[in-house]
């Protein structure tokens, strides 16, 4: 009978951080993929990673300097995150033609897009510290 998850995160606990199976003859780690909201982080960082590219590419062929940021650029993608996109320059644009072409490029996942020029120094200063991807 094999173990649900939560079981085998029990067994790891009390192995000491080794784990092993009825019919394995060899000891390995339990990783959050073996769990299923792991499983659908892993899909969710997967989808989100292209969607993030496609809308910075959609954004550089209309001149904008954007670049990634939040959970997927910093690798913590869970379930329900979004894709962060920082605008550093509109390259000439309105914000509202920026914001839909963002938003038709995402195909209707969720994507959250933030201006550097209405931001506080500090918090621009934290939001590029751990940006992934750029786009010119």
């Amino acid at each position: 009978m094999n173990a649900t998850p939560r079981q085998q995160g029990k067994r790891l606990q009390a192995s000491g951080g080794k784990t092993t199976f009825k019919g394995m003859d060899q000891k390995r780690a339990l990783t959050r993929l073996d769990t299923p909201s792991g499983r659908r982080a892993e899909a969710r960082r997967v989808v989100a990673e292209r969607v993030a590219h496609d809308v910075l590419g959609t954004l550089a062929e209309m001149g904008v300097h954007a670049v990634l940021t939040g959970s997927v650029a910093e690798g913590r993608v869970r379930a329900h995150s979004d894709v962060d996109i920082l605008v550093l320059d509109n390259g000439g644009l309105e914000d509202v033609p920026v914001l839909l072409a963002a938003e038709k490029a995402a195909k209707g996942f969720p994507v959250d897009v933030v201006w550097a020029k209405y931001l506080r120094a500090h918090v621009l200063d934290s939001m590029l510290a751990k940006v992934k991807h750029h786009a010119a």
